[in-house]
């Protein structure tokens, strides 16, 4: 970081990604060095804060060491970006996933599932049904209900996100994105589908 700074004086921004359960393991000490050294931001795919998605999934992490990380990297003075996939939980699990992250609080992605791996086969079997779009906004809404007045932003930036214009402060947009939200939950059926499409 350093180095960069030292060669690149002009660099305004310098970002990392890092796994939670890692970033659990460093002090707000040493997140500080790394802001002093050069370091703005770290990204991190929580993909939910809900304990049993998280273990369902095999994240390998707790919600717990999520807080711990996002605590240590505030302190530390560096900016989090976090990311949350709503539907990660599928339909049984899906008030759980929503609520979860609310209270870990996290940007939102949009799940996928990946062929080759555990969870599609899960999916292929049965065992696991996929959230609809209308499921995905329900989560959506809840974390920005359910999450306190904290001074955070949700963006909603990834290519595969529904409702891209759902973005802003949760201090000062809230009701911004809400409307956006039931806006698209009040549309009839066919006009959904064809928003989805598009």
């Amino acid at each position: 970081l350093r180095y960069l700074k030292e060669t690149f004086p002009q660099i305004e921004r310098i970002t990392s990604y890092g796994r939670a359960e890692n970033l659990s393991k460093v002090s707000a000490e040493e997140f500080a060095e790394l802001r002093e050294a050069g370091l703005t931001r770290i990204h991190s795919g929580f993909e939910s804060g809900s304990d049993e998605v998280l273990a369902f999934v095999n994240k390998g992490v707790t919600s717990e060491q999520q807080i711990r990380a996002g605590k240590n990297i505030k302190a530390g003075g560096l900016e989090l970006s976090v990311y949350f996939m709503p539907g990660l939980g599928g339909r049984a699990l899906s008030r759980k996933n929503a609520e979860g992250m609310a209270r870990v609080v996290s940007e939102v992605r949009t799940a996928a599932i990946k062929p080759g791996t555990e969870l599609y086969e899960d999916y292929e079997r049965g065992d696991f049904v996929l959230c609809s779009e209308d499921e995905k906004v329900e989560e959506i809404r809840i974390l920005i209900v359910k999450t306190g007045d904290v001074n955070t932003r949700i963006v909603s930036d990834h290519i595969v996100n529904l409702l891209q214009a759902v973005k802003g402060s949760l201090k000062k947009d809230r009701e911004k994105m809400l409307a956006i939200l039931d806006e698209y939950r009040n549309m009839p059926e066919p006009e959904k589908k064809l928003f989805q499409l598009a």
